[in-house]
């Protein structure tokens, strides 16, 4: 997932990948198909993670704090074209699509 490195890229997903994202939290992202739902895992790099799962049409921002930041690891997730809430950063995973046991997955930055 090369491609994906920079937070930029759309994939199709037919079974389990993980991304390893350049300078961004989370430091990397699994997913997995589950019918017409991307189940995901984001990982700080540092110990935290945080989990869920989005349907065709929504959208999450995984956000797994780094380990003494003073921070939390929280998953915020909509349906709809509205964009991320204001106070969110990170990574937003959105799937459009999903056919033939495969999702299709946007993953973009805030």
């Amino acid at each position: 997932m090369q491609a994906c490195r920079d937070g930029n890229c759309r994939i199709v997903v037919a079974g389990p990948v993980t991304i390893v994202l350049d300078g961004t939290y989370p430091a990397e992202v699994s997913i997995t198909p589950q019918g017409d739902r991307a189940e995901y895992h984001a990982a700080s790099g540092a110990g935290t993670s945080v989990g869920g799962s989005i349907g065709v049409g929504c959208s999450a921002v995984p956000s797994a704090a780094a380990s003494g930041s003073g921070g939390s690891s929280r998953s915020i997730a909509w349906c709809g074209t509205a964009p991320p809430p204001a106070a969110t950063q990170g990574v937003v995973l959105r799937v459009p699509d999903a056919r033939d046991g495969a999702v299709v997955v946007d993953i973009g930055t805030t």
